[in-house]
This record gives C-alpha cells, structure tokens and sequence, in this order.
C-alpha cells in the first residue's frame, strides 16, 4: 500500500513520468485489482506507446482477468 501512495503522489507532481505508471499497476496487480492495474498500464502507454513494462504489465493483467473469470465455469 506504501508503494502505491508514492506513485501516485509522483504522478500528481510530473504526470508524464513514465516510470511509475508500470510500477503503479504492479502494485495495483499485485494486490489482485486488475482493473486499476490496467488503467496504469494504458495510461502509461498513452504517453509512451512503445514502453514495454507497461506493454508487459497490460498484457499479463488481461491474462489473469481471462483467468479469474473463465476459472469458475466447468
């Protein structure tokens, strides 16, 4: 939770630093909220489309998402 907040609290000072934005949605991935993790992600990537933490952050979440839902149904 500490971690979260110092993003943030970076992201408020400089939004275009691109690094908190994949450290930010690993926090979020982290804690199982997935929907905020993408949001880091895709925030990130609106400022720099080529940025692979954020590509790989984005990616993994959506594979979890698909995991978390699908996993209930037999």
């Amino acid at each position: 939770e500490p971690s979260k907040i110092k993003f943030q609290t970076a992201l408020k000072k400089d939004p275009n630093y691109i690094k908190a934005y994949p450290k930010k949605g690993d926090c979020h991935f982290s804690l199982k909220e997935f929907h905020k993790a993408l949001e880091s992600y895709e925030a990130g990537l609106k400022i720099d489309p080529n940025n692979e933490l954020c590509k790989q952050g984005l990616a993994k979440t959506q594979q979890a998402i698909y995991m978390s839902s699908g996993s209930g149904s037999s």
